[in-house]
């Protein structure tokens, strides 16, 4: 009203009005991008309930931030759980993190070196029986050549044979853990 431009009140009027209309227009403006922004966000929760796929869930919370205006509070609290969301581990189908079955894999892999060197013993154990009895079986023949043997001695080699069968049988099927010293 001090403007000396300003000479006629409709002016002023028409001014005021104007002012009244444009603030009222920008305040629907702002709330209908505060429902988007609502609405974007909704999503995200919803994808990260369901556990679908947190790389999308924020991209949406990115979408709700920029709604939500560049630098307000309730933007820089969407940004930080994109963010959140971006880092999140992966899970696997019971709940558990990947990640955290790593000790699994590693311990699987340790029983599996175990269970390999104890089949790797087993294997050398059971050369060591063969040398024993390919062994004997040449000191049998031995005996046998030499004057004087009986059918005991047979008797006794085919024992030793049948032992040895046994002894080699009953070592692949054993389930016990190796234990080491």
């Amino acid at each position: 009203m001090s403007d000396p431009t300003m000479t006629d009140v409709g002016d002023v009027q028409g001014l005021v009005d104007g002012l009244l209309t444009s603030f009222d227009v920008i305040m629907w403006v702002i709330v209908g991008l505060l429902a988007i922004s609502t609405v974007f966000a909704l999503l995200a929760i919803g994808r990260l309930g369901r556990n679908a796929n947190p790389n999308m869930a924020g991209v949406f919370f990115i979408v709700a931030g920029l709604f939500a205006g560049i630098m307000s509070l309730t933007s820089i609290l969407f940004y930080i759980a994109a963010i959140m969301c971006f880092v999140r581990k992966a899970r696997n189908g019971n709940g558990k993190d990947l990640q955290d079955n790593s000790n699994q894999y590693r311990e699987n892999d340790r029983l599996r070196d175990q269970d390999s060197l104890r089949h790797d013993e087993q294997r050398i154990r059971e050369e060591r029986l063969r040398e024993e009895q390919q062994q004997r079986l040449m000191e049998e023949k031995s005996r046998q050549s030499q004057p004087g043997t009986t059918g005991d001695d047979f008797v006794e080699r085919e024992d030793l044979k049948r032992r040895a069968d046994e002894r080699l049988s009953k070592g692949n099927n054993d389930d016990t853990p190796y234990r080491p010293l």
